[in-house]
């Protein structure tokens, strides 16, 4: 089975220096124009999707992205 993560981000760029710090991961492909960011090196595949926040996350959502502390959209 392999698994794929996705993680809502505000900043790609400081997402992936983030990323890359924290964990030793490295970028793979840029997708979508560069708005989302494969991130390499772990045992599953990441990716970085950048979303602004006060976005809604689905239609039906009935709270905006907030990237506050603690609020973690994975």
């Amino acid at each position: 089975m392999q698994i794929l993560i996705n993680v809502d981000v505000d900043d790609i760029e400081g997402a992936i220096e983030f990323y890359r710090a924290a964990f030793g991961l490295h970028p793979g492909r840029r997708l979508f124009d560069g708005s989302v960011a494969e991130m390499l090196g772990a045992s599953s595949k990441i990716y970085l999707l950048a979303k602004p926040a006060g976005t809604l996350p689905w239609r039906q959502a009935s709270s905006a992205r907030d990237y506050q502390r603690h609020w973690t959209p994975v």
